[in-house]
């Protein structure tokens, strides 16, 4: 809320009060009305460019993109509202050891039952792939040093590292001797059509699981969902 907005705010407050006792015909009244849609139209408007600006701000930044997102939809991170009563095999039960195992088994069957209910196809992968494909399909401008220099000053400079052992932080105190050779390797992986199998490696690091059942549970966004419709969490 702007200062101006907070000004207008209160006089249409003190516009309202001059409305009672008021019939709808009365001037005091239209002039309130009128007052208070202009007011809305505004504070719309303001609002809208508020988030716009946000938005563009961290335009960059996936969570906190998110974060304006669910400020503007009402959602948060609060899951106290979440009940420690579910249905667990048809039965309704607040054991946190049966909510657990009945979440688990839920959701590590889930994949095997939806890939039974997909209707099998009578063609082989190869019969899709009949046409012969064209070589000239796709075109992707070279890099370069510039390029690859501008990408790094947008990175954010982490310690965390790959499975090379390579961190964010030093590739950008290296920035002015690395820049040439990893536009030379783009270039030549573009050309051959070769990716080395050490880029196509993920580092995955299991986070630490709390003892707490219940805390687990809180942590699964489909709970409250599961309750409401009764469903058979197995």
């Amino acid at each position: 809320m702007t200062p101006g907005l907070l000004k207008s705010a209160h006089k249409r407050d003190q516009l309202f009060k001059k409305t009672l006792g008021k019939a709808k015909s009365d001037v005091v009244y239209k002039n309130y009305i009128r007052y208070r849609n202009i007011y809305s139209t505004t504070k719309h408007h303001a609002k809208q460019s508020y988030y716009k600006k946000l938005l563009q701000e961290y335009s960059k930044d996936i969570r906190k993109s998110w974060k304006v997102l669910n400020s503007i939809i009402g959602r948060n991170n609060d899951k106290s509202s979440i009940s420690d009563t579910f249905i667990v095999n048809g039965n309704k039960t607040n054991d946190t050891y049966a909510i657990a195992n009945g979440f688990g088994s839920y959701f590590s069957r889930i994949g095997k039952h939806l890939a039974e209910s997909i209707q099998r196809s009578s063609h082989s992968p190869e019969y899709y792939m009949r046409t012969k494909p064209n070589i000239h399909t796709m075109f992707m401008t070279p890099t370069n040093p510039n390029e690859i220099y501008n990408i790094l000053g947008k990175c954010k400079p982490k310690k965390s590292t790959g499975d090379d052992g390579i961190s964010m932080i030093l590739l950008k105190q290296l920035e002015n001797t690395v820049c040439l050779p990893i536009a030379k390797l783009v270039n030549m992986s573009l050309e051959q059509g070769a990716v080395p199998d050490a880029m196509k490696l993920a580092k995955v690091i299991q986070s630490q699981v709390k003892r707490h059942v219940q805390q687990l549970s809180s942590n699964l966004t489909a709970l409250e969902h599961l309750q409401n419709n009764g469903e058979n969490s197995s």
